[in-house]
Order: C-alpha cells, then sequence, then structure tokens
C-alpha cells in the first residue's frame, strides 16, 4: 500500500477531473438538491473502520447510515463520491472550494475552528480523539515518548496539526490513506502513526504486531460538512441529533 501512493494520486487526479467536468454547476442549496432529485456525498476512499468501509459506491458504516438518513429526509437519491482526504475531501474547507464535486461531505470529519471559517458543519454525531499506534517492540510507552520520534499522519488531517504543535521536534511523514500510515510503521519507515482513535483501535485489534497508547491526544467532534451558509444544515442537524446515538449503539458499542 505504501508505494502504490503515486498510481492512487494519478487515478485521484483523474477522478475529480472527471467529477469536475460532469458537475460544473455548484448545487449545495436545499432547492437545488431537490430539484436535482439527488445529493452527491464526499466520503473518503479508504476504509475508516467503522465509519466508512467498503469499495466504492458499495460502502457501510456509520458516515454511510447518516448519509442514508440525510438522503430519505430530503426525499431524494443519493450519490457517493468516493475522494482521496488531501485535495478532495478538504476541498470543504479550502477557501475558494466551488462546490461542484459533492454537496456535502460525510466522512468522520472532525470539526475545528480554522475549518469552521470556511464552510458549514451539522451538530457533531461523534466524539473521539487522536491516538497513537506503536510496534509492539516499540520503547515508546506513554505520549512523552513521541517527542523526537518520526510520526505518519493522514495528510492535511488534524493528526498533522497536532503533531506540528506537540511534537515539532519530531520528523513527520504524511501519508495519502491509513493502511499506508500502518505500512509505514510495519516496514520500519516511521516509528509511531497517528490517527482518529477508533481507527487506530481497529488496526492494531487486526495487527498482531501493532499496539497503541492508551492516552487520547485530543478531544474531537466529527461533523458533516457543507457549503458555508448552506441551507442544508437545518435538516442535516435534525437528522444527525435524531439518529446519533441510535448509530452509535449499532457501530461503536457493540464493538
Amino acid at each position: 500500500m505504501l508505494f502504490r501512493s503515486s498510481r492512487r494520486f494519478v487515478f485521484a487526479a483523474v477522478l475529480l477531473c472527471a467529477i469536475g467536468v460532469a458537475g460544473a454547476v455548484s448545487a449545495s442549496t436545499l432547492q437545488d438538491v431537490k430539484a436535482r432529485g439527488v445529493i452527491k456525498v464526499a466520503m473518503a476512499d479508504f476504509d475508516i473502520v467503522p465509519f466508512v468501509m467498503g469499495p466504492g459506491d458499495r460502502v457501510t458504516g456509520f458516515d454511510m447510515d447518516l448519509a442514508t438518513k440525510v438522503a430519505e429526509k430530503l426525499g431524494v437519491k443519493m450519490q457517493i463520491v468516493r475522494l482521496p482526504w488531501a485535495n478532495g475531501i478538504d476541498r470543504a474547507w479550502t477557501p475558494g472550494y466551488a462546490w461542484d464535486l459533492f454537496d456535502i461531505a460525510c466522512t468522520s470529519i472532525t470539526i475545528t475552528g480554522a475549518r469552521a471559517q470556511v464552510c458549514d458543519f451539522s451538530e457533531w454525531y461523534f466524539k473521539t480523539g487522536q491516538l497513537a499506534m506503536v510496534k509492539k517492540t516499540s520503547p515508546v510507552k506513554t505520549v512523552e515518548d513521541i517527542k523526537g520520534k518520526s510520526i505518519g499522519c493522514l495528510s492535511g488531517s488534524t493528526g498533522m496539526t497536532l503533531v506540528e504543535k506537540k511534537y515539532p521536534e519530531s520528523k513527520m511523514l504524511p501519508f495519502e490513506t491509513v493502511p499506508d500510515i500502518e505500512n509505514g510503521l510495519t516496514m520500519g519507515v516511521v516509528e509511531v502513526g497517528i490517527f482518529d482513535g477508533m481507527t487506530v483501535l481497529d488496526v492494531v485489534r487486526k495487527t498482531p504486531d501493532l499496539r497503541y497508547i492508551d492516552t487520547y491526544l485530543t478531544e474531537e467532534n466529527y461533523g458533516v460538512a457543507m457549503k458555508k451558509g448552506s441551507d442544508l444544515k437545518t435538516v442535516i442537524d435534525e437528522v444527525v441529533t435524531a439518529n446519533r446515538d441510535a448509530f452509535k449503539a449499532k457501530w461503536i458499542d457493540k464493538k
């Protein structure tokens, strides 16, 4: 996975261009979405367990259930748009984005003050934080031990922001996907991997050679991202507050 990054980037670039040509008209208002009869929902093109899982549009998970409920509430169909995080999902909080690729992004996005200056967010739907994972043989035992170590993070993520602020003396390597971070750890490219807690726990559970540091490095809330000032927010907020507890029970508490 680590050495497929260049091919993944080329594919993603082609996909973004194709979608941009096909969907040149921005439609991020309630009226536009209902007139079109479809809401375009951006999701990461890699698994974020248990929020986004599966290939293409055959997605399952917390985020998929939430997006489905939004489409049902609006009375429209849903089109899943799978995108890389960097130069894809993060367009939602990139100044100047025309909102022509998707109407909302529902893919485990942390609400931050900086992002909220550029786009709107729904009410929070899940509370989490960043966790660190290392090899079982690593001398890193506490979050203090991370200082000075090489750290792998998802490009454009809150994990990167955390490392820049908390561990400025460490060498940070951005990766495109969580499996890339995992492979970077197992192959010795980095000494520490930092990502959203639920996903780190899932990776460690499936990978006997890895363990996690049992201290959350941040406190974060996930929200659905949408165009600044979008009147979709009222509907999405209603869906989020009505369903977040049930989806947490289904996808998180059962584990």
